[in-house]
């Protein structure tokens, strides 16, 4: 019985057990931390690893049974106000307004590369700053042209993905001459301070968290507009990597191969935006082909 009990327990935790199980977690895994940055390195110390890795995952498994419960209570009280309803609710709302929130980091980190840029003396970051400083700029765009369009103006909001389409290959080729110059530089290194690499480290994380899980789900959202925002999430968190890259490699090796490195991402990268925006131009001339075809067909069905 009383086994059956504990077994309930780690099921469904709650309470003293969930404040000692997060007890244990810090304590485990801030110990084996200790033991990695100490080197210290006895038999025992597994049993420090193992518990840190048995504690961590068990505390993840009460977080997401947690947040399932905490979700129906703020989805109720969010139902009481349109704003929150909303956002809840609509993911074509959710995702203008998180498309804003991107805007505003998006503009902060291309300020900080500007500075690094200047201070560093590096053409490489002040090309990064000014990418980010466009992408903000389209995202504003495809921000400002939505709320310009009318709901049902499918027509519009197709001529918006395709244009981001054009901008997005435009902005590609025009990071072409930034790449060559990384490649070619022997300065790259120079700007690889610890500060730089948290902050890409940081950033790049939340780009590609977020990018990842919604270029999917927009895919099944039937909006241009949301879309276009989503492959601009998503080419900005790709693009991020380079420079994560080159920090990494400058501060963490004597930069063997790192020509070769920087050239292999960074051109991926502009390939790969280059070819998310003609697809987004191809598939956007394609829908407008149908709008303009079924209007024909039932002017043609009207008469």
């Amino acid at each position: 019985m009383k086994k059956k009990r504990f077994f309930e327990i780690l099921r469904s935790p709650n309470g003293t057990f969930l404040v000692i199980v997060y007890l244990l977690t810090i304590a485990t895994v801030v110990t084996s931390l200790i033991c990695v940055a100490t080197d210290f390195s006895p038999p025992a110390v597994y049993v420090v690893y193992a518990a840190a890795a048995i504690t961590l995952s068990y505390s993840v498994y009460t977080f997401v049974r947690i947040g399932k419960k905490m979700k129906k209570k703020i989805s109720s009280v969010a139902d009481r106000y349109s704003f929150t309803k909303k956002f809840i609710h609509d993911y074509g709302f959710r995702s203008f307004v998180f498309a804003s929130v991107s805007f505003i980091v998006n503009a902060g980190y291309a300020v900080f590369e500007a500075v690094m840029g200047i201070v560093f003396r590096s053409v490489w970051y002040g090309a990064l700053s000014g990418y980010h400083f466009a992408l903000g700029a389209l995202r504003f765009g495809v921000l400002r042209g939505e709320r310009k369009a009318e709901e049902n103006d499918e027509k519009k909001k197709l001529g918006i993905y395709r244009a981001c389409g054009f901008a997005l290959v435009g902005l590609s080729v025009a990071m072409i001459p930034a790449v060559t110059q990384m490649v070619l530089s022997e300065k790259n290194t120079e700007v690889s301070s610890g500060i730089m690499i948290y902050a890409t480290a940081a950033y790049t994380f939340y780009r590609v968290i977020l990018a990842v899980s919604n270029i999917f789900k927009a895919k099944r959202f039937n909006d241009p507009a949301v879309q276009a925002l989503r492959n601009i999430g998503f080419v900005d968190a790709m693009t991020s990597l380079v420079p994560l890259q080159v920090a990494l490699i400058g501060t963490f090796s004597e930069g063997e191969g790192m020509p070769f490195m920087n050239a292999l991402t960074g051109g991926l990268a502009c390939l790969m935006t280059v070819g998310i925006g003609i697809g987004m131009a191809v598939a956007a001339n394609a829908r407008i082909r149908r709008l303009k075809e079924e209007k024909q067909n039932a002017g043609r069905k009207s008469e």
